[in-house]
């Protein structure tokens, strides 16, 4: 009578624990930083493969502005700190503007694709989209927070009210151009207006100077670079413009 009885309450007392449904509750923690979010916006127009000087020897303006880009996300070991947990993207462009990397926080396939940006074969695609191109970029931008929302994946699930681990504290776009707009819908001060309004921040850097050879001779580059534009579209958006006419400057 004892055995029935013992098993009996050991039966109830599994029922009870059963419906009480205790539950191993592991909490996530998230530690949230803030960050910049980034677009580099890069020329690739034919014009992109006339000469400038870096550290004493002569390279297309295109090779100079991925070298210096790289060392400005990854850092130089000297002025340039890298821009590690920022969000950067990149845009190219000639004629149309491409994105070559989406908006990302680790940059080891970013700093590979921005070294693999070529001037495009195509003559098509050999002119100078710079409105299109920073439209582009701002778009990219404004739509960041749901890039990033959209990176919680399946602890959005478990936790409705799960905050993601960064937080974008400003967002800018960053221009490298040689020359002037020339191609696209979009004009450059209406692209500068979208980043007006959508609170981002637009720096121009215009890369001028450098050689163009003919008959075995170096002769110095004139510009066709349109600083007049770029310093009025940095100027809308509370940035700047700047000159870089040899590699150090850049």
């Amino acid at each position: 009578l004892v055995l029935p009885l013992v098993l009996r309450v050991l039966a109830l007392a599994a029922l009870v624990l059963a419906l009480a449904r205790p539950q191993d509750v592991q909490g996530l923690v998230r530690t949230t930083t803030e960050g910049i979010a980034l677009q580099l916006v890069i020329d690739r127009s034919s014009s992109m493969t006339e000469t400038i000087d870096i550290d004493g020897r002569s390279t297309t303006r295109l090779d100079a502005v991925k070298q210096v880009a790289s060392e400005f996300i990854e850092g130089n070991g000297d002025d340039l700190k890298g821009r590690e947990g920022d969000m950067i993207g990149v845009i190219a462009f000639g004629s149309y503007a491409d994105t070559i990397c989406p908006l990302v926080r680790e940059h080891d396939a970013l700093l590979e694709l921005v070294g693999d940006i070529r001037v495009s074969p195509l003559r098509s695609d050999q002119g100078t989209a710079i409105g299109d191109a920073v439209s582009l970029a701002a778009a990219r931008l404004r739509e960041a927070e749901k890039e990033i929302a959209r990176g919680l994946g399946d602890d959005a699930a478990r936790d409705p009210g799960a905050k993601p681990d960064f937080s974008i504290k400003s967002k800018a776009v960053i221009l490298l151009t040689d020359g002037r707009n020339n191609r696209g819908q979009i004009e450059p001060l209406q692209a500068a207006q979208l980043c007006a309004d959508w609170g981002i921040t637009l720096y121009t850097i215009g890369i001028g100077g450098g050689y163009t050879e003919l008959a075995g001779l170096r002769i110095p580059m004139g510009g066709s670079l349109d600083e007049r534009t770029m310093t009025q579209m940095a100027v809308a958006t509370g940035g700047r413009f700047f000159l870089a006419d040899d590699a150090q400057s850049l």
